[in-house]
């Protein structure tokens, strides 16, 4: 299952206290990539922050995976997960929760 991770800053979070874990973070986020975890990053361009696409059975997998990233152990980030599925456009209203 496709997820969508959205990664932005706690408020009051300043660049100077995300640097000292950006290596650590980028560490963990290419072995994630290199297992077939995450397959896309992004950076925002509206505002600060990161979308990540990961390949995982459930959000509650993305979510134990997040809890691994140096910024996320340090309570500087939040992750927003949005689980996707396959394009029904012909199949009833799409709009409707499934």
């Amino acid at each position: 299952m496709k997820i969508i991770g959205i990664a932005t800053a706690r408020p009051g979070v300043t660049q100077e206290q995300l640097k000292p874990h950006m290596e650590a973070e980028a560490k963990e986020a290419w072995r994630l990539y290199e297992a077939d975890i995450i397959r896309e990053n992004y950076t925002r361009t509206d505002h600060p922050g990161v979308v990540t696409v990961f390949e995982c059975e459930s959000v509650a997998q993305a979510e134990q995976i997040c809890k691994g990233f140096p910024l996320v152990r340090e309570g500087l980030i939040d992750f927003e997960f949005i689980p996707l599925g396959y394009f029904k456009p012909w199949a009833g209203n799409l709009w409707e929760k499934p």
